[in-house]
């Protein structure tokens, strides 16, 4: 099978500067001083990963786009990285050796006993890849989304359709978490041409998902909780659980537990006794 194709060197540099500008001088081991510009200096972040301040530059620069997997741990204590961005950053560098190697090229079909599984349950459920295209769903699922234009994609749902502002209570929580999950998963496949042009054309319909995407926030639950104003149903408090697909690296399975005390929550979870809308129209 295909290996993955070379990580963005540009990505590299990029998500070091972001993570060295988000941290306060207090958390330097030296005299804080003054200072003209937000977070760290390179120095500080260097002498603090056990790197020359050169090196460190390179990094950032992109000239030095493999740091080995020593310096990535180095860097991540120094830059205090949550296991996500760790993970991402050792991607990043290229060392899927160090963290899961993606085998399977995004194109591959999904095992037959899985997909039959996913649209046979009776709950709001569906598979993304690592672009957050939504490959399969559960009948449950169209019902719970729809009122949407955009249904293909869910970073599309939630940055180019104008009902995603009233249909998420909390969109931006909902969509940072989509976001940094996006780019967690295209780390199994970066620096595809469908990677870059999905991402420029949500750059040119979003300015919201342009700046989250250059903001390189990583930390990924497993879960989240966000409540949904359904057109039909009313308020929704939705449970959503995502699960790695083991024979396919970067994607997930997400499923949506509704809570039993929101309004006619059966009729959603359980949609054969009312009209499902598809998902894919």
């Amino acid at each position: 099978m295909p290996l993955p194709m070379s990580p963005d060197v540009g990505d590299l540099g990029a998500f070091l500067r972001s993570r060295r500008n988000r941290l306060l001088p207090e958390h330097s081991p030296y005299p804080h001083g003054t200072r003209r510009v937000p977070g760290l200096r390179r120095q500080e972040v260097a002498a603090s990963a056990g790197v020359s301040v050169d090196y460190y530059i390179r990094l950032e620069q992109g000239r030095e786009p493999h740091p080995s997997p020593q310096v990535v741990d180095a860097l991540s204590r120094a830059l205090r990285l949550g296991d996500d961005e760790r993970t991402f950053l050792h991607r990043l560098a290229g060392h899927h050796a160090t963290v899961r190697r993606a085998d399977t090229p995004p194109s591959a079909e999904l095992p037959s006993p899985l997909i039959d599984m996913v649209q046979s349950w009776q709950m709001p459920a569906f598979i993304v890849d690592p672009l957050l295209n939504i490959v399969v769903t559960s009948a449950a699922t169209g019902e719970m989304f729809r009122g949407f234009t955009h249904t293909g994609n869910f970073a599309e749902m939630l940055f180019l359709d104008a009902r995603a502002r009233t249909f998420f209570a909390g969109w931006d929580g909902c969509a940072r978490w989509a976001v940094g999950t996006m780019r967690l998963l295209s780390t199994y496949y970066p620096s595809s041409a469908d990677r870059e042009a999905f991402i420029a054309s949500l750059r040119t319909g979003s300015a919201d998902f342009s700046a989250m995407w250059d903001g390189f926030d990583i930390a990924v639950s497993a879960g989240h909780t966000a409540v949904l104003h359904h057109d039909v149903r009313g308020p929704m408090t939705v449970d959503a659980l995502g699960f790695e697909v083991p024979s396919h690296p970067g994607y997930r399975l997400v499923i949506c537990h509704i809570r039993t005390e929101a309004p006619d929550a059966a009729a959603v979870a359980h949609p054969a006794a009312t009209e499902v809308a598809d998902l894919t129209r």
